[in-house]
This record gives C-alpha cells, structure tokens and sequence, in this order.
C-alpha cells in the first residue's frame, strides 16, 4: 500500500499534468480559432493572398526565409529539417486556403532555385532541370558501400561520376556522406562523348533529365561500359524497348 505521502504526491503530479495538458489544447484552440477567424475574412482566394506574402496571419516570407529547406521538408520527419510544430499545425490547424497558399509559396520558391544565372552550354528543359533530394543520395549509400569494398577503394578515393549538371548540389550532397571525388560539371554530357572527354571514373551515379531522348542515350552509353552504374529512372523505362 502506498503511504498517504506518496499518494498525495502522485494526485498533485498528475493534476500538473492535466493542467499542462488543458493549457496546451487551450493554446491550440486559441491559435486554431486565429487562423480560421483570419480565413473567414479571406474573400480573393490563396492565390492572391499568397502573392502579397501573408495568408490569414502567417507571413509566408518569414516562413520560408527564417526555415531552411522546403514545404516537404518540415512535413517529413526523417528529414534533417523536419518542424514537428508546423507539421501539428499543418494537421490540425491550417484550412484547404492557407494549405494551397504554403504549397504555391514552396513551389514558387523551388522553381527560383533552379533559375541559375549560369550558361548551360545544352538546351535546358525547365521540367528536367531539377536537383536531387539528399535522400536519395542516403538511400544508395550502402549500394555504394559494397561496390567500394569490392574495388578495395575508400569512400574519399571511389571516383563517382554524374554527367548531368544542374546546379552542383550533388557535389554537396556526396561530400556530407564521406564522397569527395565526384565529377559533375557544367558540360555537354553528349558532347564530351563525341570529343571522348569523359573522365575515368568507378561508379555512374545520376537522375537523368526525363524528356526526349536523355534516357534512352543514357542507356546506350552505361551499358557498353563495364562499370557500375546506379541510375534513377521513371517505371516506364522498363517497358521500353531500349
């Protein structure tokens, strides 16, 4: 049996839980009540509420620039920059309105960020012209882990090469996870293959660009070669005749 101290103790521990608990879901209530009182008076849509930078009290240009990476981003929590707070929020407290306003403002923003003032010696298509996630990169590390011990080769000696240049993040991306020899510059891929120009590298690593005829050339060239590749390609590749 526990003594009438210990018993007291424990009734007034879990009435300071419950306390903390009702002034959480009071704070909640209160913020929830805030953003729907600001969508009631909302009458020009997201749309337009998102190009002026504030959408029923948030101010999207905070948001974006006080937070690093991307709307998908905070939502995601194995990422590096996941806002458990925001992603609560995001569920229980943002209407359709203020959802499609963080969605337009994220893309809006994704898009600069592929808008380079560098000169692409190739025809850039804009819906190609896209980096990959780190993830990815994570995803294949242990991939790349094995081919390395197979080659005797360390992480910081494996040459890896992706002949697809967008913005150079893929060099970062590689460097986080111990890769540091990694080939990928602002080049014609196709043109450095005509000049044979291409460097010596261990492993083809790339997300090709997915329209006209990039990923078809991209087969033709890994597949002559006696090298490893690791290519992310679109499910209908498989069904092609390439």
């Amino acid at each position: 049996m526990l003594s009438k101290k210990t018993d007291s103790r424990l009734l007034r521990e879990e009435r300071k839980k419950r306390k903390r608990k009702e002034q959480r879901e009071r704070a909640r209530k209160r913020k929830k009540e805030k953003i729907l009182s600001g969508a009631e008076r909302t009458s020009d849509g997201a749309e337009n509420l998102s190009n002026r930078g504030v959408v029923q009290g948030f101010d999207l240009n905070i948001e974006f620039g006080q937070n690093e990476g991307t709307l998908s981003d905070w939502l995601n929590p194995k990422h590096q920059h996941f806002r458990k707070d925001f992603q609560n929020e995001w569920k229980n407290c943002f209407n359709s309105d203020l959802k499609k306003a963080f969605i337009q403002e994220d893309k809006t923003r994704i898009k600069k960020l592929h808008v380079s003032n560098v000169k692409f010696p190739f025809v850039v298509n804009s819906d190609d012209h896209c980096e990959t996630s780190p993830e990815a990169y994570e995803d294949i590390v242990p991939i790349l882990k094995s081919i390395c011990e197979a080659k005797g080769l360390s992480r910081n000696e494996v040459a890896l090469y992706d002949p697809y240049y967008c913005n150079g993040a893929v060099i970062r991306h590689f460097a986080k996870l111990g890769f540091k020899n990694v080939y990928n510059r602002c080049e014609d891929f196709y043109d450095t293959i005509l000049k044979q120009r291409v460097p010596k590298y261990d492993i083809l690593v790339t997300n090709p660009p997915y329209s006209d005829y990039h990923v078809k050339r991209l087969l033709e060239f890994s597949t002559n070669k006696k090298i490893p590749c690791l290519l992310l390609l679109p499910s209908y590749v498989a069904d092609k005749p390439y």
